[in-house]
């Protein structure tokens, strides 16, 4: 059975919203539209409501200033759990803005069927539905040292959602390290990564860096490196004190 993302639709011009309703109807049967708004109240009344995974949003809504729908990302953007944003646009001008609110893309209008699908496979990409089978938790085989200093093979089964806030590399190493929330680590983990990563991203893990796998749950905020000048580290939230580093010019979006 198909898994579908559940999307709303903000627009203030009827005919745009018609249009884009029409291309998702015709060429993405994987892509449900769930709800409709012509203005950033209504639009966010919708989206508090919940029961759907990201939003096509006009930035131009004409019920104020040219921006409103920038605007409205933000609020968006801030809600615990927020849905991936594709914006639409007829102003180019807010291209660069829009992926520092973590847009997952910038359409241009007028829309077309190429341009949507550029759009929506980037989203696939990056927000993969999660499957309702999905497990809630997984397997990690590592190891760990017993109370006599020796190392054995052990099993945790963590809840990648909830406990798991980033897996890296070990530098000099083959292993990963999984850190889970309560600052615990599950060490000598078999890689590779990019089989982690894989397994991961429908639990919405990002990859941030080379050798970097990020809960996008507990991500914190990006700030100035202290020795690296136009680089950037990321804090974490869930108690936990490392500062990874991020690749240049990571969006979360993008």
């Amino acid at each position: 059975m198909m898994t579908k993302q559940r999307v709303i639709l903000i627009e203030d011009e009827y005919l745009a919203r018609d249009e884009l309703k029409d291309i998702l109807r015709r060429k993405h049967l994987n892509i449900e539209v769930v709800g409709e708004a012509d203005t950033p109240g209504e639009g966010l009344n919708r989206i508090e409501k919940g029961g759907f995974d990201g939003v096509f949003l006009d930035i131009n809504l004409e019920t104020g200033s040219r921006r409103e729908g920038m605007d409205l990302a933000y609020v968006i953007n801030n809600l615990p759990e927020p849905p991936w944003i594709v914006f639409t646009t007829a102003y180019a001008e807010y291209g660069a803005e829009a992926f520092d609110v973590d847009a997952t893309h910038f359409l241009l209008k007028p829309l077309d069927d190429a341009k949507v699908a550029k759009a929506l496979e980037r989203v696939s990409k990056l927000h993969p539905p999660i499957p309702a089978s999905l497990p809630s938790t997984i397997e990690i085989k590592h190891w760990m040292t017993d109370p006599f200093g020796h190392k054995r093979p052990a099993v945790a089964y963590v809840d990648p959602q909830a406990e798991i806030l980033y897996m890296c590399t070990v530098p000099n190493s083959e292993a990963l390290r999984v850190h889970l929330i309560g600052c615990l680590d599950l060490l000598c983990v078999a890689g590779p990564l990019k089989d982690w990563q894989d397994r991961l991203a429908p639990y919405g893990f990002v990859d941030i860096h080379r050798g970097y796998l990020v809960n996008r749950a507990f991500r914190g905020c990006l700030q100035p490196h202290p020795f690296r000048e136009d680089a950037y580290q990321l804090s974490l939230k869930g108690g936990c004190p490392d500062l990874l580093p991020v690749r240049r010019y990571f969006q979360w979006g993008g």
